[in-house]
């Protein structure tokens, strides 16, 4: 049983990180490199229910992208004769080019963790419910007949 939900768990970590829907699987999540879809095509399911959960994403990304430098710079420091003064403008770009390139898989892991922790679903019915539906009748209020 523990081990049905570990690979359950992983598999969604999985497909969020290949921006697809975590809970159906066939959506995705990206509309564009730094824009990303409310809901989902396929199930419905909201991906950000307040402002301001987009930032475990990037709080994702931005550790991901020190950890890759600071092990870079370890390891070029190890290997090679250059100093830290002279590795710094590089590795700061990487770090630059690491976030810009990866934002949108961090955000999509995020989304996955939230997913697990129960937080991206369809909304209910009734939010949808009392929605205007989009015609081409006009009202009779509007109408020019004359009498």
């Amino acid at each position: 049983m523990y081990i049905r939900r570990l690979l359950n768990a992983l598999r969604v970590l999985k497909t969020g990180l290949f921006l697809r829907c975590p809970r159906c699987g066939l959506g995705k999540m990206a509309a564009g490199w730094f824009r990303f879809h409310a809901t989902c095509p396929y199930c419905g399911a909201r991906y950000e229910r307040g402002s301001g959960e987009s930032v475990g994403g990037l709080y994702i990304t931005v550790a991901l992208a020190e950890i890759s430098a600071l092990l870079g710079f370890f390891v070029v420091d190890a290997l090679a004769t250059l100093d830290a003064l002279a590795q710094l403008p590089f590795w700061v770009l990487y770090t630059l080019a690491f976030c810009a390139l990866f934002y949108r898989c961090g955000r999509g892991l995020w989304i996955a963790i939230v997913h697990l922790t129960g937080g991206v679903y369809p909304d209910p019915d009734y939010t949808r419910e009392y929605q205007r539906p989009q015609t081409d009748i006009t009202p009779a209020s509007k109408s020019s007949k004359k009498d």
